[in-house]
């Protein structure tokens, strides 16, 4: 798929001026007319949103057909063929500007859920087009009600919300919907957790990996050691067809070594591996003057602790490195800690090379003083201060500067430094500052999602590279295959099996798939449904302006949970027709499921029913999801169909030929909010 071109887009504008809208009738300027009639907007919301629809449905399940995809901007990405949605999503554009506005918002879905549950985002755009055809086709059937619904798009869209809260309160934490994990002690899980998790994961695995069970195995288990939703999964792409993992649990930073040739001690010449090293940061520059002190520290570490030592620092000047190529060469000490230049040494004594290795850890910039931070937190360091001040002197007490020693620095299990980056395995951070830092980072992610437009030397990206670098158990998975179409196809399909079992880990369990949860609360739910939401419309001082009497409101209730239950079996509707070929016995067979008193759905690849069990794992359908998507789903397909169908167009929906430009003007000139006119009302009251 190249570049793809939506419909052609052909609409009136109105003659209204902005001034029309905002500021009163003998006030406004001559502006272009740039407001699209509410008629011609809908027209278009619904081609964009069947238009995606069309290129989403045909790659849900199994039999699904595959897409290709062309990219002309970068040369660099092979052309390949997917049912990757998210990457078909992507890559579709609009030739014109609201069509192509539209469709970003639709698009939004797509990428919500990517981000939240790592999967099902191809189900999100036929639901919401599903549903903005039901809404469109129920509130244009004046035979819904004897004298019409009189309503506000406001009073629509409270509803909806309130139906999605109750809908969600019926399956959310519902084991018949739903398998928690256990939540883990403080010696992590036992073996038997371990597996029966690890066996949930795989089913996890295996549906977001177009249903290949040995992918779903292999990504599940890489997961075996991050069930504590620390550590990181990366697919790349494979220099070889071979396809393989490997693990690289260490914090890494990508600074190596200030003098790779002689601070190396390994055969490669770049290498530089310590065991138990002690880490001595400083927050600044380490000059001539600090050069007693800083002997002190090196002198105890090597001869009083018996340690090799790391320095971190941001620069070093020349008579520092000149000390430390000589604590390297041997040409500074002997065995016993005496300077080869003092007189009152023993000459018997041979020379000591000392283990001591340099790298420079800036923190003048945003991003370096974060590096630093991290560095000392995940090395348990407290830096030495050089920025402002002389480095000051140590106890000379032997005992007493070995405690300011074992205080001050960090340390770990083993480093290895290199030329570009240096690994710490074996970190020990303090728990309690760990934990704050990692909540602190995820709330700062948070917050920078909610922004549409910000400006910042601080992004997203970064924080999310700090929290993986932080999590320091990093295993890369690398996608093989024989030419570079092939492992691009493959790295997509592997992305999906590892996104969803990083949110069935951080969701805290896994749910029935296809949607089915939803749709089967309503349906064996409705009644029971209505009447929570009729109470807490009634009982709330929710503006709902939407009918004369409480029947009305009733009925509007009973059709919104209707369309809900029917727009949510689309997705997987598409997935059955995809084997079928035959519309009227996939709607059959879904509607089967759904009205199965436990929930259940149609394993196509076993052509049989199959039911959720959460208390067997062996028993349970293999068509499982991570815990929330369905909520995630249901949540942010609302909140788009509410903000496509906004004010203007709802009232079109009902009124197709009301004339809005009339209707305004005499808003403007009565002072009055004429077409809210007796619509507020208390329910019951």
């Amino acid at each position: 798929m190249g570049e793809m071109i939506g419909p052609k887009f052909e609409c009136e504008f109105t003659d209204m001026r902005i001034s029309d809208v905002g500021f009163g009738k003998d006030e406004y300027k001559s502006s272009k007319p740039n407001i699209v009639k509410n008629d011609a907007l809908l027209e278009e919301i619904i081609k964009v949103c069947d238009a995606a629809e069309t290129a989403i449905g045909h790659t849900i399940g199994p039999y699904a057909d595959e897409t290709l995809i062309q990219s002309y901007a970068d040369d660099s990405i092979p052309i390949f063929n997917t049912r990757d949605g998210y990457t078909i999503l992507q890559k579709m554009r609009f030739t014109q500007p609201i069509p192509n506005a539209i469709f970003k918002i639709i698009r939004e879905i797509s990428e919500y859920l990517q981000e939240k549950v790592g999967d099902s985002t191809s189900s999100g755009i036929p639901i919401e087009t599903s549903l903005i055809r039901n809404f469109v086709k129920i509130f244009n059937d004046s035979k819904n009600s004897s004298n019409g619904w009189k309503f506000s798009p406001v009073g629509i869209r409270n509803i909806s919300h309130i139906c999605v809260a109750e809908i969600i309160k019926s399956f959310m934490d519902n084991p018949k919907y739903q398998k928690i994990f256990p939540k883990i002690g403080k010696d992590g899980y036992t073996k038997e957790q371990e597996d029966e998790i690890i066996s949930w994961l795989t089913k996890v695995a295996t549906i977001s990996a177009n249903n290949d069970v040995e992918t779903g195995k292999k990504i599940a288990e890489l997961f075996r050691d991050k069930l504590d939703g620390r550590g990181s999964v990366f697919p790349v792409e494979s220099k070889t067809e071979e396809e393989y993992s490997e693990e690289t649990k260490a914090y890494i930073i990508h600074k190596g070594l200030t003098d790779i040739k002689r601070m190396s001690n390994r055969i490669d010449g770049v290498t530089c591996v310590f065991e138990k090293p002690l880490v001595a940061m400083f927050d600044g520059h380490l000059l001539e003057n600090d050069l007693p002190a800083f002997k002190q520290i090196v002198e105890c570490a090597a001869f009083v602790l018996n340690r090799p030592i790391i320095i971190m620092a941001q620069s070093y000047d020349i008579s520092i490195m000149k000390y430390v190529i000589n604590c390297l060469s041997g040409q500074e000490y002997n065995v016993k800690g005496q300077h080869l230049n003092d007189p009152k040494m023993d000459a018997s004594a041979d020379p000591k090379k000392v283990e001591i290795a340099t790298i420079i850890v800036q923190n003048k910039e945003v991003l370096e003083q974060y590096s630093f931070d991290d560095t000392a937190l995940m090395l348990n360091c407290t830096p030495f201060s050089t920025e402002l001040t002389t480095l000051s002197k140590l106890p000379t007490d032997s005992t007493e500067c070995s405690k300011v020693l074992l205080n001050m620095c960090g340390t770990c299990d083993k480093a290895s430094m290199g030329y570009q980056e240096s690994l710490f395995f074996g970190c020990k951070p303090d728990k309690e500052k760990y934990d704050a830092k990692i909540k602190e980072l995820e709330e700062k992610l948070d917050s920078l999602k909610k922004l549409k437009f910000h400006y910042t030397d601080y992004n997203q990206d970064d924080i999310m590279q700090r929290i993986s670098s932080l999590e320091a158990r990093t295993t890369f998975y690398y996608c093989g295959g024989r030419t570079d179409k092939v492992k691009r196809s493959r790295k997509l399909v592997v992305e999906d099996a590892i996104d969803a079992c990083k949110a069935a880990i951080k969701n805290g369990g896994v749910s029935i798939g296809g949607n089915m949860a939803i749709c089967h609360v309503i349906e064996h739910n409705f009644d029971n449904l209505v009447s929570r939401i009729m109470t807490i419309i009634s009982n709330t001082n929710v503006n709902i302006t939407a009918a004369e009497n409480k029947d009305d409101v009733e009925s509007i209730v009973r059709t919104i949970l209707e369309a809900i239950r029917d727009s949510f079996g689309q997705a997987y509707r598409y997935a059955l027709y995809n084997m079928y070929r035959d519309s009227k016995k996939a709607f059959d067979k879904w509607e089967e499921c759904v009205e199965e008193v436990v929930p259940s759905v149609y394993n196509i690849m076993t052509n049989k029913i199959e039911r959720f069990d959460c208390d067997n794992v062996e028993g349970c359908t293999t068509i499982i999801v991570p815990r929330n998507t369905d909520v995630c789903l249901l949540t942010v397909v609302m909140e788009t169909v509410c903000e496509l169908i906004n004010m203007g167009n709802m009232i079109t929906i009902v009124s197709p030929g009301m004339d809005l430009e009339a209707l305004q003007l005499k808003q403007m000139e009565s002072g009055a909010i004429y077409a809210a006119q007796n619509s507020i009302m208390k329910i019951g009251r």
